[in-house]
């Protein structure tokens, strides 16, 4: 994320802010999400990077009346699951990384008259 003196300013002592933990343990998380792929101009990362400052302010005054505006920018970037599904973005779930064919009896791999099957057809077998 940007320079946090510059995006967050400057505290009663005139020393720089800086970022709360969990803003960046929040900025890291959404950098490595499946989010981020979508995410393919520079507007899009500074919309996120605002989206932090907000909840950076959050974090430091407690003023709720920040989390709306929090929660309407981070459902345009599909931070939650119905975030998600309203945006009709498919993020893989862990079965969609299944090893087998599809239909096979098992998640795992075949079973032999699978794969009997599909030894004749590739061999030119009965």
């Amino acid at each position: 994320m940007g320079d946090p003196g510059f995006l967050l300013g400057k505290d009663r002592d005139g020393a720089d802010k800086q970022w709360n933990p969990r803003v960046l343990l929040m900025w890291d998380n959404l950098r490595r999400s499946p989010q981020a792929q979508r995410m393919g101009t520079d507007l899009d990362w500074d919309y996120a990077e605002l989206m932090m400052v907000a909840l950076n302010i959050f974090f430091e005054t407690h003023r709720w009346e920040m989390l709306s505006e929090v929660r309407q920018w981070m459902a345009k970037i599909g931070y939650s699951p119905a975030d998600r599904n309203a945006l009709k973005f498919d993020a893989p779930a862990p079965d969609d990384l299944a090893v087998g064919q599809p239909g096979s009896s098992s998640g795992n791999g075949m079973d032999m008259e699978e794969y009997w099957a599909q030894a004749d057809a590739v061999m030119g077998g009965a």
